[in-house]
C-alpha cells in the first residue's frame, strides 16, 4: 500500500502481484491488484483478477493474512462482488 500512496503504480501493481501469487485466496490481495489495474487503466485486467478471485470464493481461507487493505471490505466493493457473481452465475 506504500507504493500505491505514493502514487508508484507500477510497484504496487508488482507487489499486490506478488501478495496474491502467494496467497491466491486472498480477497484483499485480488481487491488491492484490481484496484491499482483499474488506477492504471487496464479495466479488463481489473476484472479478470476479481472474475478468478470470485471463482475461487468458495475455497476461500479464513484468516487472510491481507486482511488490513481498506478497499476489499468497502461498502461498494462489497456491492461490487455481489454483482459479479450475480452475473457469474447466469
Amino acid at each position: 500500500r506504500l507504493h500505491q500512496d505514493q502514487d508508484e503504480l507500477l510497484e504496487a501493481e508488482s507487489e499486490y502481484a506478488a501478495a496474491l501469487a502467494l496467497h491466491p485466496l486472498s480477497q484483499p490481495a485480488a481487491v488491492a491488484l484490481s484496484h491499482v489495474r483499474l488506477l492504471l487503466g487496464d479495466g479488463e485486467a481489473a476484472r479478470e483478477v476479481l472474475a478468478a478471485a470470485l471463482d475461487n470464493l468458495h475455497r476461500r481461507i479464513d484468516v487472510d493474512p491481507y486482511h488490513r487493505y481498506p478497499m476489499a471490505y468497502a461498502t461498494e466493493w462489497q456491492a461490487a462482488f455481489v454483482e459479479m457473481r450475480r452475473s457469474a452465475a447466469r
